[in-house]
This record gives structure tokens, C-alpha cells and sequence, in this order.
């Protein structure tokens, strides 16, 4: 190393050995930060079954292939039987798609890789599985299968699209040549006779058309037919039987919507022209019966089309299916599959008469809506019923009740209400806002614990989703349909429990996401006419105020509580970057700003604490974040996998859940969290704290063995325990130690007469409890006093210590006399102690250094002998100290590095990089750093300092180590006062020389930059080594 003496090799290879070891914890946050920061997660409603199945495809004998997913990384093909359901690819591990069944039992789907752009075909014979394209450098879509287990599907190349064919045994292209491209390439169809029915695009002539490839032979069957030149443009889903006959949908130009045409090989039917809906999605079966699934401004129907007859099959059901083409399925005996309800969790089957659940889920609260939490920590949410009726539930913690089942509610999916709870059990909550090219009004309803209220009744609005106080008024955002929406003006409206009234008629503005507090203020968002910018007002029951106005942000969503504290969200349109703001008494901080990554969704409890959530790599930027759905084009709630959490000074992840998405959730005053994750409704909630219990003080003969008994010990949630037992104090001279210090009941033998104090800290699986002792008082054969005058202590300079003498011992009845005194302490203080003579006494100290303070007692027969407790304090002038434990070393002696940081209780909270290291006699230094442990550095080279620890956080009155953390005495009282880097022994060769040990805090970054700004002195600790 640099030519250095091998002796002083010699150190630095055994540094390199021992300080990779060190595991130093600067935590910012300890006793007065645990709760805040170590959250517990528990699933309040746990929807057990989260199985949810999808694209099911039936043939002639009743059978039933589909997709299910338990949530699992995979998705899986099962086969229905008509009895059993079965896996069929439960040991492939794909992500199963599209899946089609023959009459012969034959399964081909799709599996999809998008980490690797893959996808392949196989197919399922009902014995084994092959992958029929694994040789293909293609990316395969959707296959069709006819019952002869051949198979057609589409190469997805945007730039050309050929058609592939594989016949049982091998895969063809049979469009390599054709200037014929599939316009969508996952819907083309196959029938028996192996002919195969696309929509393509001719390049040539701009036209699509319906085209048939019967081998080699391509037949455009629509050319004569329709004209279909730009801007006619086809839904692009095509079904061919095995007679030749079509099914297909096109947009009608005159009337807006699309219609399904039937084609029996010479004439052109419109089999919709009579409905009053939007078809999509045609089917057709051997009989010439067609399936569609049409919209009727509500919900997505399964439709049948039958003898010149158009049947609703589903008009029964609570709500639509999902409307996707893949949730249906007809087979050529007249009967149906498909998904259902929107969001897709089970498969019905339609035998041509009734309707059957085949995957039915006996207890089914979810898919739920996303919850409300009061400051009780009670809950609210929607959710479905075992005959999927959309019901809301009320849960205290232990028990769920359903307090509404109403029509009100039941045709509208759980997931889409949203609603407001206060601590009156009362829940206020707006109906889905539905966009079919242009807005459909939405109501508030208001439910008083007994009965419910149509708040908006009549009133023709597009409303957002309501804000409930505790006294039973509402606040939303509503804009009349189409006057005012068309025209950009949103009002917020307040129901008082009386009378609806608009408060801003006058701004003539674009008002939304209200939050409303108790006291009736209410701070919402303004958006000026083209969304470029939005801005906070703050209504106090009369005026109006923007309060970010002189902000270069575009705010939104903004959070009120009974404070007039005001949390909302900020975009710079500059970076695209999102962060949190806190209005608080006229002042407003960036919370966020120190984050490296976006935020979004701020919620704010009265304490001015607040959860928001973590923005996923690239969904920061772009327009504000809206919650009202009064505006589709900016409605936009983001996935989230974490939550965290700012307790007024700090933030700190709280929630990490993988493949979770979290969308909204809600905070309470007692810091617990509600949210969903539309299958589960989880809270979390501040982790109690266990309960350490040492045991009972004992008094025994010097020379015992002790037991020590930690089985009293206890945490609320009933989560199990480890044990850490810590020996703080002893006489000077003893080498007790204690034997199994991890176990419950540890032992220690007593070699010396005087006290010991034994510390015990428990620790579930979050958090470390507070630190209980025991003394155990070890009495020699001369029946005199034993003074104790305490452990040791860290404190900030500034701090006033309380001395505490009652642990000392008294052999007799009568009563001890106390007394007190400095033996020590730095030559700048000016403190003495405050009554000297009493049990406990306090001292101030006014200044950074060490301080001891001695105390005897006596009793009317004997004085004891003198104990000593050190005090050392940091934080003014001097923030980190080292030290060691000699200043002269010889050969076979040992080294001890000692810490301490403080900061005082006056300052503010500040980031610092520390740096530690050593010092050679050839004037080399060497920094210290767990991750490379000792580095050499260019004394003159200030960027080639390396950093043991960066970008931590001294809070406020901030030590280190606290009574926990010590681990050695550092001067020889008998009493840990000091956190120990390390110990070594001295090695033979090493160059003798004067050393030194040193420590700094500069301001976090300005070293790297090569001009440190040093928080104190350097902290210097000299030794010699002479062999």
C-alpha cells in the first residue's frame, strides 16, 4: 500500500478485516419516532378466494375452457368438465391467454412474455401440451381452432402481417407474399373446413374487406358488397361457421354507433338495426344463431341473435359483463359463456334457459371499492354479496356488517363508488361517472345511519366524489350537463343537512376535488380554461383565497383538516416532477422535496400528519392528477406499490407490498391507514410497542449465581418476543458477564460486592420495546452502604441530567444520607449541581466534554465508597468524537476505537456526511467505510475523502450511542458509555510512531464537491505505539 512499512500493513490489513464488520446505526428516528415509523399490515376483509377467471371458450359438449388467476405471478388455462374444474397448465408457469376448445376437447392459447417480446401458441391435446411456434422467431396473437385441431393465428409485425397455419403437424405462413395485411391480428376465424375469415387492408387500394384464404386461394367477399374506403373503418372482429356464413361489425356514420351485419354467402343483413344500443363483438354458429355484446348506456349484455329475434340473455344480472371480445363464447347448440361481473371474477354458462356461476365463490366482498377510515378506526367500503349484489359494508375492527343492500346500489359495480365516512358511522357517496362520448350525470347520495338521501336529485350533474364532515355536511364538485361542462365550469356545491347550495356560481371556473373540514371551510382546486394550471383555494365560510398562487406549480387535490392545515399535490412543469406541499398558518413547505422520485395523492390528518404515495418509475410527469370525475381527460389515479408516511418532521416508507397496486386510501387521527387493493381491504396501523419486564430487583451474597427472569414480558398484538439483556453496570473490577444474553432467562454470577444493572430489551417482529432494568445488589460480609449513583449517560449540551441515587443500597432501616459532587468536568463549564444532598439531583451542562459525578452515602453506622458516573456531552461546538483507550501502546497490547455523535436539542434538523479514520506516522491517512473499509486519501486531494456514513439525519437532540446502543466502558468505571468500532490487538511488525484516530461531520455533499463545510472541530485522538 503505497510503499507504506509493512508494520503499518500489517494494522491496515487487520482494519480491513475488523471494520468490514461494523454495523453502525445512525438512526434519526428512535423512542420518540417508533410509532410513526413501523407500521403493521393486517387484511381487515381478506376475500380468500382471490381466484378470478376470464376468456372463456365453450364447444358443443358443455365444456368450458378459460383463464384463471390467483393473483400469482401466472395465469393459468383450466378446463370446466361440466362436473370439475382442472388445471391444465399448472406446471408450464406462463401467462396464459385466449384460450379456445374444440368439440374434440383440444385447447390452443396463448402465452405471453413481454420481459423477453415473445409469444407463443400451444396446444392441448388432453393428454400433453406443445408449444406448436417454440421454432418460429414470430410473435404469435390470438389463436382460432377448428375441430380437426388445426389452428390459424397472426404474426403481430406491425410492418407486415402474415397469416400461419398449422395443420396438425407443422406451422406455415400462408400470406408470405401478399400485399394483403390483417388490419387487427388478433381476430381472425377458422372453420372445420379449414377455411380461414380476416379483415385486411388492401395497400394498393386503401380498402378493407372481409377476406377468406381456402388453402392458397384469397377471396375478398366484401368487394361488391360495401363500400369500405377510409373513413370507414371496421371494429375489425370477423366469425366465420362452417357453411360460409359471416358475422362482423361496422360503425354506422349516420347514426354514430356500430351494428352487426350476418352474411349467408349471397345477401347482407343488418341484424341491429332495430336496437337501440352499440353492438361489438359478433360470433356466429353453425345454426346462423349470433352473439354480440352490446352497450346500452349502463352496462356491457350478452345479446343473441335468433330467428330474425334479438335476445338480452343477461338482462337478469345485477350487472353487465365485462365487454371485452374475449368474454363470450358460443357454441353451435345455442349455448353461452361468458365472464362476469365487469372487473371479471367468475365464469356463467347459459344452457339456451338459465344462467349458472361455474366458478361461484361463496363468500365474495370484492371486488371492492376503495375504503374510508374515521378516527375510530372504523371502516366503510363496497362490495358484492354472495349473489353479487353491490352492498355496503361497515367494519369496527372485529366484526363486518352490511348496512346497505339497496336497488339504489346494486346495479352499480363496488368498485366505482366512492365514498366519504365520518365518525358518526354516516356515508356520503357519489355513483360511477360514465363517458360514452360525452358525460352521463351522477348523483351524491347520503346515508344518516338509518336512511338514505339523493343529495342531487333532478339536478342533471356530473358530480365528484364527496367530502363528509363529522356534523354531516358534504362538499363536492358538480357541473351541469352539458351547459356548464361544455363551457368549462365546475362549481363546488355544500349540503349543510338542510339545504344544497352553490358556493361558487360567481367564479365561473373549473372548481373541483373538494375536502371539507368541520368547521365548514373547504379548500378545492381551480384549473383555468385549457388545464395548464391549477391552483388551491381555500374557502373559511365566506372569502374565497388562492393560496398558490405565487407557487410555479400547478396544484391540485388537496386534503383540509379541522386545523386549516391544507396538504395537496404539486406539478412542476418544468421537470414533470410531482411532490407534497403543507399549507400550515399562511406558510407552505415542500414536504417532498428531498425524495428522488415522485409523489402523488396527498391524505392529512389533524395532527398535520401525512400518507401519500410513491409514483412508479415513469408516471410522474404529465397532467395534475385529478380525483373528480367531472373530468375524464385528466381522471387519472396511478398504481402504487408503496405508502409513506410524514409525522410532521420525518417521512418514512410504511407500506411495501409487491404485485399489489394500490390506488386511493385514507388516514385517520390515530395514523392508521385504510386501503385496498381491490380484492382485500387492508389497514395499517402503528405498531404497539412490546413490553420489556426485567424482573425484580434482588439482593444477594456476593459470589451468587443470579437468574434473571424476562417471561413477564409482552406485546399487545401478541406477536412472539426475542430477548436482548444488556449488563450496563458493575463494580469496577468485575468480569461478570451474562450467559445466554439472547434467551429469556439468562444468568449471571455476582464476583464482586456492589450493584449491577442489568438492562432488557424486547423486540417483536417491527419494533424494539423501551429498555426495563433490574438491579441486582451483591452484599460482601462488611454490612456497609453501597452508593449507585446510575449509569453513565450521552446527552446533548444544554440537557439538564437527573442524577438518580436510589438504587443505593442500606443495610440497616434507618435512612441514607446523600451526597453529590463534580469530580470532573470541562474547564469552560460554570454548572454545579442542584441539591447535592437529596436522592436525586440534577445538573445542566452548559457546555461539550466529559463530566463525572460522584456520590457516597452513609447511614448512621458506615459511609460507603464512592461511585462515579460519567456524563458526556456533544452537540455546540463539538458533534462527533472518537477516542481510544490509551494514549501509549506497546507490543501485545490492544486497541479500542470509541464514537460519539450528539446534536443539541435548539438546532434544527440537519444532513451530514461523518467521516472517520486514521492517521500514520509517514503522515498518510486512511478513511474508514463499511462497504470498502479502509481507503488511503491525498491529504491535499479534499475529493478523494471517502465518507463512513452519508446524508444522515441529527435530529434535534440527537445522541449517539443511547443506553441500547452502548456496548464499552470507556473509562473504566464499571459502566458502558460508549459505542466500540472496534478492538484489535497490536501486531508485532508494526512501525512504531505517533498515530492518530479522527472524526468530522461536514454538511451532506459539500466534500465531494472539494470545499467540506465542517459542523465542529475535526476530533483528534493521539496514541504512540513502542514496541
Amino acid at each position: 500500500m503505497l510503499g507504506k512499512p509493512s508494520g503499518v500493513n500489517a494494522l491496515i490489513f487487520l482494519l480491513l478485516l475488523i471494520i468490514g464488520l461494523i454495523t453502525l446505526s445512525f438512526s434519526p428516528g428512535r423512542a420518540e419516532d417508533i410509532k410513526a415509523y413501523n407500521f403493521r399490515i393486517s387484511k381487515i376483509v381478506a376475500n380468500e378466494n382471490t381466484f378470478s377467471a376470464r376468456d372463456p371458450s365453450l364447444n358443443d359438449h358443455g365444456r368450458i375452457a378459460f383463464v384463471g388467476e390467483d393473483r400469482s405471478e401466472y395465469s393459468d388455462i383450466y378446463l370446466y368438465d361440466g362436473d370439475k374444474i382442472t388445471n391444465i397448465t399448472s406446471d408450464l408457469k406462463v401467462h396464459a391467454q385466449a384460450p379456445v376448445i374444440n368439440n374434440t376437447d383440444q385447447i390452443a392459447f396463448l402465452d405471453v412474455d413481454w420481459g423477453l417480446h415473445r409469444s407463443d401458441i400451444y396446444l392441448y391435446d388432453g393428454q400433453g401440451i406443445k408449444n406448436i411456434t417454440a421454432d418460429l422467431d414470430i410473435f404469435a396473437t390470438v389463436p382460432s381452432l377448428n375441430d380437426h385441431g388445426q389452428i390459424a393465428f397472426v404474426d403481430r409485425d406491425y410492418w407486415s402481417t402474415h397469416i400461419y397455419f398449422y395443420d396438425g403437424s407443422e406451422v406455415k405462413n400462408l400470406t408470405p407474399n401478399s400485399n394483403i395485411s390483417v388490419i387487427d391480428p388478433y381476430r381472425i376465424s377458422i372453420n372445420n373446413k379449414g377455411q380461414i375469415a380476416f379483415w385486411g387492408l388492401d395497400w394498393s387500394s386503401g380498402r378493407q374487406d372481409i377476406y377468406i384464404i381456402d388453402g392458397t386461394k384469397l377471396t375478398n367477399i366484401t368487394s361488391q358488397l360495401i363500400d369500405m374506403r377510409p373513413p370507414v373503418v371496421p371494429i375489425s372482429y370477423v366469425d366465420l361457421n362452417d357453411y360460409g356464413q359471416l358475422t362482423f361489425s361496422l360503425p354506422n356514420l349516420t347514426s354514430g354507433r356500430e351494428e352487426v351485419y350476418l352474411y349467408d354467402g349471397g345477401t347482407l343483413k343488418n341484424i341491429t338495426a332495430n336496437t337501440n344500443f352499440s353492438p361489438m363483438y359478433p360470433q356466429i354458429n353453425n345454426q346462423g344463431q349470433v352473439t354480440f355484446v352490446g352497450h346500452n348506456g349502463q352496462y356491457y349484455h350478452v345479446y343473441l341473435y335468433d330467428k330474425e329475434a334479438v335476445v338480452n340473455i343477461t338482462a337478469n344480472l345485477y350487472r353487465g359483463i365485462s365487454g371485452t371480445a374475449s368474454s363470450m363464447s358460443l357454441n353451435n347448440k345455442g349455448q353461452v359463456a361468458f365472464e362476469y361481473p365487469q372487473f371479471g371474477s367468475d365464469i356463467y354458462f347459459y344452457d339456451g334457459q338459465e344462467i349458472t356461476n361455474i366458478t361461484y365463490n361463496e363468500l365474495k366482498y370484492c371486488p371492492c371499492s376503495y375504503p374510508d377510515l374515521n378516527d375510530s378506526g372504523q371502516l366503510a367500503f363496497f362490495g358484492t354479496d354472495s349473489i353479487d349484489r353491490t352492498t355496503l359494508y361497515f367494519s369496527d375492527g372485529n366484526d363486518l356488517t352490511n348496512i346497505i343492500s339497496d336497488t339504489i346500489i346494486h346495479r352499480y359495480t363496488a368498485s366505482l363508488l366512492n365514498l366519504s365516512l365520518n365518525n358518526q358511522r354516516q356515508v356520503a357517496f357519489s355513483t360511477p361517472a360514465v363517458y360514452v362520448r360525452a358525460p352521463y350525470p351522477n348523483d351524491i347520495y347520503f346515508y344518516d345511519g338509518n336512511t338514505f338521501k339523493h343529495i342531487t336529485a333532478n339536478m342533471e350533474l356530473g358530480v365528484s366524489p364527496p367530502s363528509l364532515n363529522n356534523n354531516g355536511w358534504i362538499a363536492f364538485a358538480g357541473s351541469t350537463i352539458p351547459e356548464e361542462y361544455s363551457q368549462k365550469i365546475s362549481n363546488i356545491y355544500l349540503y349543510d343537512g338542510n339545504t344544497l347550495a352553490n358556493l361558487t356560481a360567481d367564479l365561473k371556473a373549473w372548481a373541483t376535488s373538494p375536502s371539507l373540514n368541520d368547521w365548514g371551510q373547504i379548500a378545492f382546486t381551480v384549473s383555468i380554461n385549457d388545464l395548464s394550471r391549477s391552483d388551491i383555494y381555500f374557502y373559511d365560510g365566506e372569502n374565497f383565497t388562492n393560496i398558490t398562487a405565487h407557487l410555479p406549480i400547478s396544484s391540485s387535490n388537496p386534503i383540509l383538516n379541522n386545523n386549516g392545515q391544507v396538504a395537496f399535490e404539486g406539478l412542476d412543469p418544468a421537470s414533470g416532477r410531482r411532490n407534497i406541499y403543507l399549507y400550515d398558518k399562511g406558510q407552505i413547505t415542500n414536504i417532498t422535496a428531498e425524495l428522488d422520485f415522485s409523489t402523488s395523492l396527498p391524505v392529512l390528518n389533524d395532527y398535520g400528519q401525512i400518507a401519500f404515495k410513491h409514483l412508479r418509475d415513469g408516471m410522474g410527469g404529465g397532467e395534475s392528477l385529478n380525483r373528480d370525475r367531472t373530468t375524464p381527460d385528466r381522471y387519472r389515479i396511478l398504481p402504487a406499490d408503496s405508502i409513506y408516511f410524514y409525522n410532521g418532521r420525518k417521512i418514512a416508507k410504511v407500506i411495501q407490498l409487491e404485485k399489489i397496486n394500490i390506488y386511493n386510501f385514507s388516514l385517520n387521527n390515530q395514523s392508521q391507514i385504510a386501503f385496498s387493493d381491490g380484492y382485500n381491504i387492508y389497514l395499517a396501523q402503528p405498531n404497539k410497542l412490546p413490553i420489556a419486564e426485567a424482573g425484580t430487583n434482588q439482593i444477594v451474597a456476593a459470589g451468587a449465581k443470579v437468574k434473571l427472569d424476562g417471561s413477564g414480558s409482552s406485546d399487545p398484538e401478541g406477536d412472539p418476543l426475542s430477548y436482548r439483556w444488556l449488563l450496563v453496570a458493575k463494580p469496577v473490577g468485575s468480569n461478570a458477564y451474562l450467559s445466554d444474553p439472547a434467551k429469556t432467562s439468562p444468568s449471571l454470577v455476582t464476583d464482586l460486592a456492589g450493584i449491577y444493572e442489568v438492562q432488557l430489551i424486547v423486540r417483536d417482529r417491527i419494533d424494539e420495546s423501551v429498555p426495563d432494568k433490574v438491579i441486582i445488589t451483591a452484599v460482601g460480609t462488611e454490612q456497609n452502604p453501597i452508593a449507585y449513583a446510575g449509569p453513565d449517560q450521552v446527552v446533548s449540551t444544554g440537557s439538564t441530567v437527573i442524577l438518580d441515587g436510589t438504587n443505593s443500597y442500606n443495610p440497616n432501616k434507618d435512612e441514607l444520607s446523600y451526597n453529590w459532587s463534580i469530580t470532573l468536568k470541562p474547564l469552560d463549564s460554570k454548572t454545579s449541581l442542584a441539591n447535592t444532598g437529596g436522592k436525586e439531583c440534577t445538573l445542566t451542562v452548559d457546555t461539550d466534554g466529559i463530566y463525572k459525578v460522584q456520590l457516597i452515602v452513609n447511614n448512621n453506622q458506615s459511609v460507603s465508597e464512592p461511585d462515579t458516573m460519567t456524563i458526556i456531552a456533544l452537540g455546540r461546538a463539538s458533534t462527533i468524537r472518537v477516542a481510544t483507550n490509551k494514549s501509549h501502546y506497546s507490543l501485545g497490547d490492544t486497541i479500542e476505537l470509541y464514537l460519539w455523535v450528539g446534536n443539541l436539542v435548539s438546532t434544527t434538523e440537519t444532513k451530514v456526511d461523518v467521516f472517520i479514520g486514521f492517521g500514520f506516522p509517514d503522515d498518510s491517512i486512511y478513511f474508514l467505510n463499511p462497504t470498502l473499509p479502509a481507503k488511503p486519501a491525498d491529504p491535499t486531494d479534499l475529493r478523494s475523502f471517502v465518507s463512513f456514513a452519508q446524508g444522515v439525519t441529527l435530529s434535534p437532540g440527537f445522541v449517539f450511542p443511547n443506553s441500547t446502543e452502548m456496548n464499552s466502558d470507556s473509562d473504566g468505571n464499571g459502566k458502558f458509555d460508549s459505542y466500540r468500532l472496534f478492538s484489535l490487538t497490536l501486531p508485532s511488525d508494526l512501525s512504531p510512531g505517533t498515530y492518530f484516530a479522527f472524526s468530522a461531520l461536514a454538511e451532506a455533499g459539500t466534500t465531494q464537491k472539494g470545499s467540506p463545510q465542517l459542523l465542529s472541530p475535526i476530533s483528534l485522538a493521539y496514541f504512540t505505539f513502542i514496541p
